[in-house]
């Protein structure tokens, strides 16, 4: 069985890295998401330089999936 952590952000450059550390090493994930919900920093290259796959969008907020689910 795969397992995979997802983690939403928006403008979390200073805190991913931090986030994704534990996550890389907790050794339970067959891999790591981050959705970045459209940040105005690098929270997307930080993520990915901390072996992250990164799903990029434009800011949809909390809202969206009011409308969706």
């Amino acid at each position: 069985m795969s397992i995979t952590a997802i983690i939403p952000a928006y403008n979390e450059e200073k805190n991913i890295g931090r986030v994704l550390d534990v996550l890389m090493h907790a050794n339970i994930f067959s891999s790591v998401l981050v959705v970045d919900d459209g940040s105005q920093d690098h929270t997307a290259d930080v993520a990915r330089t901390h072996g992250a796959l990164v799903i990029q969008q434009e800011n949809q907020g909390k809202g969206l999936f009011v409308f969706i689910g």
